[in-house]
């Protein structure tokens, strides 16, 4: 079995080095590249085979904001599944960032045990969501974008 290809776009690289030693212990999980930038991320992903983009929803000021983020990069890869990240953790932005496209969201208040299993989830073309997220958002917001 081919391991979950994964790339991760975060502006901070302390969050980035942090999961990636995390993953890395994950043997179905490789990481396939680590993104300071949504430039950096879009010239790679042409030539990496992604399958789940560990997004986060808010990138620095010369970024593209995370909607833009996400739209483009469906439109572009649209085999790819994305999984946001984010601490902006609120029932408008989770609906938001799934209406747009996003396969599923995990907050930075999560645990680093929830990872895996939201990677593994959306890989399998289903939607990740934390359980309390998942009770406060109907099940209509999300289920279009699998």
């Amino acid at each position: 079995m081919k391991p979950i290809r994964v790339a991760l776009l975060d502006d901070h690289e302390v969050v980035r080095q942090g999961l990636i030693h995390y993953l890395n212990k994950f043997p179905d999980i490789e990481i396939v590249g680590d993104f300071e930038s949504s430039h950096e991320l879009m010239q790679a992903a042409g030539s990496t085979s992604i399958d789940v983009l560990l997004l986060d929803f808010v990138l620095g000021h010369k970024e593209l904001d995370g909607v833009s983020m996400i739209r483009s990069f469906r439109t572009r890869f649209p085999s790819c599944r994305i999984l946001v990240l984010s601490a902006h953790d609120t029932l408008a932005n989770v609906s938001l960032i799934l209406r747009v496209g996003a396969h599923g969201f995990i907050s930075k208040n999560e645990g680093l045990s929830s990872f895996p299993r939201a990677i593994r989830q959306v890989a399998s073309n289903a939607t990740y969501l934390s359980s309390e997220m998942s009770h406060k958002l109907p099940e209509t917001n999300y289920k279009n974008n699998l």
